[in-house]
């Protein structure tokens, strides 16, 4: 749609690309969209990125110049994310202790879908009943399990009443030791709560963590016996 920062017209993309005239009204659809949403949509800032592409490929250096535009592209902010959370959950979370979470979701397993479930969970990526809900009414945003609350991300993996006799189960017998389990520990992971634990039984604490998420959206019934043996069998398995 675009040369050199400029709109073509339809003519211009036609000989560009030999373009039929039926699809003339397909292009008025889309210049239409442009005008409502972008204020001075006829011409466009090129960006870096935009500029590495249309640079020629033999040119011996475009490797090296796209690998430095990647780099210095700036992340998106998590700020509205870190807000929604406290919400949620009627806490505040400093921005320290947040980015501190962002950085561990690499950590809690050598498993990459392991630490795709949690970076979906902390980015509120995961798609819950409500949110279902607010995208098809027909869904009922009501938990599966409980069948008596909405199922935000935080009932669905932590408050739900049939998930609580579960969570305490599994904490006790990974440790023998009494360690309630609470929100931040389950959403989070265990970096400013397992106070009780050494470095080798918050590895093991987080995997369990997570290896439940994982079994946790797949049931309607909380964790059930045999998963429970899963999740400890995973846990032994994984030390």
């Amino acid at each position: 749609m675009y040369e050199m920062g400029k709109l073509l017209s339809f003519q211009q993309l036609q000989l560009k690309y030999n373009l039929k005239s039926n699809q003339y009204f397909k292009y008025l659809q889309f210049r239409d969209y442009l005008k409502k949403h972008i204020q001075g949509y006829q011409t466009l800032t090129l960006d870096l990125l935009d500029e590495a592409m249309n640079s020629k490929a033999e040119s011996s250096n475009l490797i090296s110049y796209l690998y430095n535009i990647i780099l210095n592209i700036e992340l998106p902010s998590t700020e509205a994310i870190r807000v929604d959370w406290e919400r949620e959950l009627l806490i505040k979370i400093p921005k320290e202790t947040w980015e501190k979470y962002l950085i561990y979701i690499h950590k809690y397993s050598i498993n990459a879908r392991h630490n795709l479930i949690q970076f979906k969970i902390l980015h509120r990526l995961y798609y819950s009943k409500t949110r279902l809900n607010k995208i098809y009414p027909n869904i009922s945003p009501t938990c599966d399990k409980c069948l008596s609350q909405n199922a935000t991300i935080t009932h669905s993996f932590v408050s739900c009443t049939k998930l609580h006799k579960s969570w305490n189960e599994m904490f006790t017998k990974l440790f023998n030791i009494k360690l309630d389990p609470n929100t931040e520990m389950i959403i989070f992971g265990s970096m400013e709560d397992g106070n009780k634990l050494n470095t080798f039984q918050k590895s093991r604490l987080n995997y369990g963590l997570i290896t439940a998420k994982k079994i946790t959206q797949c049931l309607t019934c909380g964790f059930q016996i045999c998963r429970k043996r899963h999740i400890l069998k995973k846990c032994d398995s994984s030390t």
